[in-house]
């Protein structure tokens, strides 16, 4: 497919083929960016970014992770500690919230390694 487009400064072709893109201005060819992941002087790109769930999910289980470490203090020095020692007492809190932080953990290793999907509206 080709396009002409008449400018009165310049006149630009573009060629379109299988996803390429290029265009001629004044018969010196550019490059520009396509879905292959060219840019505009042809080098390669990465073809998958990484995206935002996969950032939270690992990020998600490094707290999590870190909390594990850190559950006695949590419990001790935190408003959520105290209230989980309130409700199951003193002996079971501890692996009320390991489990709990465990649960995180592998929501989180899930989550970025694309085995959950998030909602998508």
């Amino acid at each position: 497919m080709r396009h002409d487009l008449d400018n009165r400064w310049t006149r630009t072709v573009i060629y379109v083929s299988s996803g390429n893109v290029a265009t001629r201005h004044g018969g010196v060819a550019t490059r520009v960016q396509t879905l292959a992941g060219q840019t505009d002087n042809g080098l390669r790109q990465p073809e998958r970014m990484v995206n935002e769930q996969t950032v939270i999910g690992y990020t998600t289980a490094a707290f999590c992770v870190v909390g594990l470490v850190k559950s006695s203090w949590l419990l001790q020095h935190s408003r959520h500690g105290q209230r989980l020692i309130r409700w199951f007492g003193a002996d079971r809190a501890p692996y009320v919230l390991k489990l709990l932080l465990l649960l995180g953990c592998v929501f989180g290793i899930l989550l970025g390694s694309d085995r959950i999907q998030p909602m998508r509206w």
